[in-house]
């Protein structure tokens, strides 16, 4: 009996145990998505595409951002390197073990593909996968006006896969040139491009299709060919794709040269769409001075500013600080003198030596827009008027005339230009010489001659005088083709203190011994009006053989100007403007082939006011009537000196 209840008693204790121990075994955990976390590729993914080919070494990424589940696809999706499903679905699934199952669909029209993602990681840490790719379809874009814009961001070219340093800069997209007839034809240009070393002015590509994919623009165009300006001066196919979307731009450009297979060029940008300045502009540019006489607009600077001064101001007059404001966004890349050929840098509002310029030295004021691309050179340049002297010789000279004399020959070397048989010849058929030459036996004389021409008349533009008298004056020539008598603008500023009292000449005349007239009359404004002659050539010239002999003259006049620069006397009027002639002084010189002196007083009209301002004129003329384009065949005046006696 207790044998058996001994064994019955055992057989639950057994029982007891083994129950017991059952129930301390777990239950199987379902895995989180924290525990699939990371990368998948080679031996631990298996994954199968649809809708298109994935590219090499393909790689799923589950990670965690933003407090979602995602999805990173790395060279699955064609021509996307990276495409994320932004938000996809997780859980875990019991079969024989526990699974882990992701699922996700992300549309982008930037990547231009549906993504469909589904995958299992199972209890090895494998992951299977399926990717159905449905590509989004694009159209050319309706009108690229809402695209058109500057877009500054980072550039960065390589060359034959090297990548050169980036830099900033914009890329401009504007309307095509054949946009009128097709709105979704856009040019696209990229400026001051630098290429290992080598500044390109700009690339350019006109009228490139532009389509559209949802909200994003597309650009695609394969083989455009284009000839790349200097440096490489180079024949080249350019494909280039890029996107627009959100004011935000993304280019690649593929630059083949076709006679230089060696060189690749890729150029690469990124950048948002900007509004910026384009005029690089200085608002104003001021100089003040006492010694000036004339000067520039100070509130509305052009390329180049001129301000002038008597040359005798004082050197510390010359001594000035111009000042320069700049327009919105606009910065000084530089700004130099340039003094001698010598360039120097400094910096606005800085003290310049102005007495140390002559005619082709300047301040150059080199001014950035707020979009850089864009620039101007302004130029700041003093003119000295020169002021009469009390004596003047003839011994410097500068290019066909005296240092400091204006003369006609700018009006004579028109003439052979009109035709050759125009233009006198010499005894061996050559051109006679321009009216205003230098001395041969003497070189401190200056010769003034007169010529002779067949005359012609020129319509509207003028006529050609048959006698062009030589004219040696102070002042300055301007060519007028509609009134010749005003291109002499004659006399420069009188900074004395009173009127000379006479004028002193050393000179010496040869008239020439036929004497002619040009045909025709001045009218009452002063302007001479030819007549034709009744021959075949029509021609201007009369022949005057009963005409008393021709003369020389000089004269000095001293007339009242309110202006230095813009008020003057001309041939039509140097001694008939009674209303602002103060004093006058006129001579005529005969025959005589001896170098004397003559002088002549002065005839003072209105008396010295030291409150007004006044310039002298001193002309010369090889025939006393050349105004009136007459006188004698190679009349010849020759001067060694003039003087003005007080």
């Amino acid at each position: 009996m207790k044998k058996i209840f001994f064994s019955a008693a055992m057989s639950l204790l057994l029982l007891a145990g083994f129950s017991s121990c059952k129930n301390d075994d777990p239950e199987p955990k379902p895995p989180v998505v924290e525990d699939v976390l990371g990368s998948y590729s080679a031996d631990n993914l298996a994954l199968t595409v649809t809708g298109g080919t994935p590219g090499t070494n393909p790689e799923v990424v589950l990670l965690q951002s933003d407090g979602k589940t995602k999805v990173r696809l790395t060279n699955v999706v064609p021509n996307n390197e990276d495409f994320t499903i932004n938000d996809v679905t997780y859980s875990a699934v019991e079969t024989k073990a526990y699974v882990s199952q992701i699922s996700g669909t992300e549309t982008s029209d930037l990547a231009g593909y549906t993504v469909e993602f589904a995958g299992t990681v199972d209890a090895e840490g494998k992951l299977t996968a399926t990717v159905k790719l449905t590509e989004i379809p694009a159209a050319p874009i309706e009108d690229v006006a809402s695209l058109l814009s500057t877009y500054k961001g980072q550039l960065v070219v390589n060359v034959n896969g090297n990548a050169l340093p980036g830099m900033e800069q914009r890329v401009y997209v504007e309307k095509g040139s054949k946009y009128t007839s097709n709105k979704s034809l856009a040019k696209l240009t990229i400026k001051n491009l630098s290429i290992l070393d080598m500044e390109i002015s700009q690339i350019q590509l006109n009228n490139l299709v532009v389509s559209q994919r949802g909200s994003v623009a597309l650009i695609d165009s394969v083989g455009y060919a284009y000839n790349l300006p200097a440096p490489l001066s180079m024949k080249a196919l350019i494909d280039v794709t890029g996107t627009i979307v959100d004011k935000t731009i993304t280019l690649s450009l593929k630059i083949a040269l076709v006679d230089d297979a060696s060189m690749q060029i890729g150029v690469g940008f990124s950048g948002t769409a900007v509004t910026e300045n384009t005029t690089a502009k200085l608002e104003s540019l001021s100089v003040e001075s006492p010694a000036i006489v004339k000067n520039f607009d100070p509130a509305k600077p052009i390329s180049t500013n001129t301000f002038t001064v008597l040359s005798n101001a004082k050197a510390e007059d010359l001594q000035i600080a111009p000042k320069a404001t700049l327009g919105e966004g606009c910065t000084f890349a530089s700004i130099e003198t340039n003094i001698g050929g010598q360039t120097a840098e400094i910096k606005e509002g800085d003290k310049i030596d102005f007495s140390k310029f002559g005619k082709n030295d300047y301040v150059a004021y080199n001014v950035v827009a707020q979009d850089p691309n864009y620039t101007k050179r302004y130029i700041l340049k003093i003119a000295v008027l020169p002021v009469a002297q009390d004596q003047y010789t003839f011994t410097e000279w500068s290019d066909d005339s005296p240092v400091g004399w204006a003369n006609s020959n700018g009006a004579a070397s028109l003439i052979p230009l009109m035709g050759a048989y125009l233009w006198p010849k010499d005894a061996d058929g050559k051109d006679k010489a321009m009216p205003i030459t230098r001395g041969t036996a003497d070189p401190s004389v200056v010769v003034v001659a007169s010529r002779m021409t067949t005359g012609k008349n020129l319509g509207a533009l003028g006529f050609i005088p048959a006698v062009t008298a030589g004219t040696l004056f102070l002042g300055e020539f301007s060519i007028n083709l509609s009134n010749t008598l005003k291109s002499t603008k004659f006399g420069i500023p009188f900074v004395k203190e009173a009127f000379p009292k006479s004028l002193e000449v050393e000179w010496s005349y040869q008239a020439g011994a036929k004497y002619y007239a040009t045909n025709g009359a001045k009218d009452a404004n002063g302007k001479f009006q030819p007549v034709e002659n009744d021959d075949d050539n029509k021609t201007l010239m009369v022949l005057k053989p009963d005409a008393p002999a021709d003369e020389g003259s000089v004269a000095a006049v001293i007339y009242e100007v309110s202006d230095y620069t813009n008020d003057y006397l001309d041939g039509t009027n140097l001694q008939t403007a009674t209303d602002i002639i103060a004093a006058i002084a006129y001579l005529k010189k005969t025959t005589n082939t001896t170098m004397t002196t003559e002088s002549v007083n002065f005839q003072t009209a209105k008396p010295f006011d030291a409150s007004k301002k006044y310039k002298l004129a001193i002309v010369f003329s090889s025939s006393a009537k050349g105004d009136n384009f007459e006188g004698g065949e190679d009349s010849e005046l020759s001067v060694k000196s003039v003087k003005l006696n007080y």
